[in-house]
């Protein structure tokens, strides 16, 4: 029985490690994104006469992953 509640706190943890683990790897991928967007802008203002900004998308979808999505 002990070993099972342990098993059981260990899952929880480690959960809870890979939640947070994964939410800075989304912003991270977000973050890289918006960058590359404006490096892409500065090389096609840089390029072309056109002033036109490209603007990144309203939110980007990080991969998703389904396991991290169930509680219990």
């Amino acid at each position: 029985m002990d070993l099972g509640k342990d098993l059981r706190t260990e899952i929880v943890s480690h959960r809870k490690i890979w939640e947070k683990r994964y939410k800075f790897y989304q912003d991270i991928y977000s973050d890289v994104t918006g960058i590359d967007y404006a490096l892409k802008d500065l090389v096609k203002r840089q390029t072309d006469d056109s002033t036109r900004i490209i603007l990144p998308p309203a939110k980007v979808k990080y991969l998703e992953i389904d396991e991290l999505q169930y509680k219990k």
